[in-house]
């Protein structure tokens, strides 16, 4: 595991295809469910997704995966979605005949809520 300055996990990798339990706890707490936009799929519901495929090169670590609900893990390429990492946190690009600019798009409906007393 490596950790940067604020003690956040920056990367926790594998040489095994298959993701840790230490991983998926941590992709448990950065995505909070499935990552395709406006799923609502909660944690128990989802699998982990290389975002590079690990037969093509991409690395069993946390900054090359996403949790996905058992349908998007199985559709997003047939819909012609593609998965990306920004900033540690996993967008997804959509073809272009649903955004001709493909902005990357991320799932906000696990995101927290906001403290009312802070608001």
């Amino acid at each position: 595991a490596v950790f940067d300055r604020a003690r956040s996990i920056w990367g926790y990798s594998s040489i095994h295809r298959f993701f840790t339990q230490s991983q998926r706890l941590a992709m448990a707490a950065r995505d909070n469910g499935c990552t395709f936009p406006r799923c609502d799929a909660p944690i128990h519901q989802c699998q982990s997704h290389h975002i590079t495929d690990y037969a093509d090169g991409g690395p069993t670590a946390i900054d090359n995966d996403c949790l996905l609900c058992a349908f998007h893990h199985r559709e997003f390429t047939p819909m012609g979605w593609t998965a990306t990492m920004i900033h540690g946190t996993p967008p997804w690009i959509p073809p272009p005949w649903i955004d001709p600019d493909q902005t990357p798009r991320r799932n906000t409906i696990h995101d927290p809520a906001p403290d009312p007393v802070g608001v």
